[in-house]
C-alpha cells in the first residue's frame, strides 16, 4: 500500500512583540541600571536584542565601548527569552542613554522595536547650603531657615531636607517638639 505521512508545521510571517519594564523613562540614575523587558510571540520567542545608545553623542554600546556610529544591538544576558534583563555594560556619568529593544521569533521574524526610553546617569551629589541662621552665631528667635541647593549638570534634585539640632538639648526638633534622634 501506499503510505501517507503527515506534516504539521506553523507559517508565521508576524515578528514578536517587546517592550521595556526598566530603566524608567525620563529617570535618574546614580548606578548603572539594568535594562528589563518582556517579549511575546504565538509561536515563540528565539532571542531578544537591546540597543543602549548615547543620546547626545549618538554612540551605540557595540558590548564593550560607545564606538559604533550606527544601531548595534545585544542579546540579553540574564533572565529567560520572554522575561529578559542586560547589564555588564558601562557608563559616563552626567551622560542621557537611551534604551530600546526587539525580538526574533523562532520562525525568524524580527517584531518591531520597542518604545524608546530615555534616562540620565548621574553619579555627582547634589549640594546645599544654610545661609541663615549664620553658623556660629546666637540668636533668640528664629522663625525661618533659608538656603540654597546645587545640582549640576541636570538639576534633578527634587527635594532638600533640613534636619535640626539642639546641641543644649542633644535632641532634634520633630516639628512641633525636641526628639531623640530614633524618635526622628
Amino acid at each position: 500500500g501506499v503510505q501517507i505521512e503527515e506534516v504539521v508545521f506553523t507559517y508565521d510571517k508576524t515578528g514578536p512583540a517587546s517592550e521595556l519594564t526598566a530603566p524608567d523613562n525620563l529617570g535618574y540614575y546614580s548606578g548603572v541600571p539594568t535594562i528589563s523587558g518582556t517579549s511575546y510571540d504565538v509561536i515563540g520567542v528565539s532571542v531578544t536584542y537591546v540597543g543602549i545608545g548615547e543620546y547626545d553623542t549618538g554612540m551605540w554600546w557595540q558590548g564593550s565601548t560607545f564606538s559604533a556610529t550606527s544601531e548595534d544591538w545585544q542579546e540579553y544576558n540574564g533572565g529567560t527569552k520572554t522575561a529578559w534583563r542586560y547589564s555588564g555594560y558601562n557608563l559616563q556619568s552626567n551622560m542621557r542613554y537611551i534604551v530600546k529593544s526587539k525580538a526574533k521569533d523562532t520562525a525568524g521574524n524580527f517584531g518591531a522595536e520597542s518604545v524608546v526610553r530615555v534616562y540620565t546617569y548621574d553619579t555627582n551629589r547634589s549640594t546645599a547650603s544654610v545661609v541663615y541662621p549664620q553658623n556660629n552665631t546666637a540668636y533668640r528667635a528664629i522663625n525661618i531657615v533659608e538656603g540654597g541647593h546645587l545640582d549640576e549638570p541636570w538639576n534633578s534634585t527634587s527635594s532638600v531636607k533640613v534636619t535640626i539640632y539642639n546641641e543644649r538639648l542633644n535632641r532634634y526638633w520633630r516639628g512641633s517638639s525636641w526628639e531623640d534622634w530614633d524618635n526622628v
